[in-house]
């Protein structure tokens, strides 16, 4: 059985309203970030190659790497709750 589609239908490409409203408030928001964040990239940037590492460098890699992501994940929350608490996204 050939399905066809119809002008009134929608298709799988189509982007939803919601998604261009995030995607205009994306584009508002400042591109300055606060100071820290280019080090922190640098930083990553500069760690060693994991290829490079003996087995040993690569399990304290690992375990190194999973708190600084527990970390960055707390952060991200707390900033998530100050945007809330602000009520950053209803502002324009």
């Amino acid at each position: 059985m050939a399905v066809t589609a119809t002008a009134a239908s929608s298709s799988f490409f189509d982007v939803s309203r919601a998604a261009h409203r995030r995607a205009r408030i994306r584009a508002s928001l400042p591109t300055v970030v606060p100071a820290g964040f280019d080090q922190i990239n640098d930083d990553i940037d500069a760690l060693p190659d994991p290829e490079l590492l003996c087995a040993e460098e690569r399990a304290a890699a690992m375990a190194h790497t999973a708190r600084l992501r527990n970390r960055i994940e707390a952060y991200l929350t707390g900033l998530a709750g100050a945007a809330d608490t602000a009520g950053d996204s209803r502002r324009s």
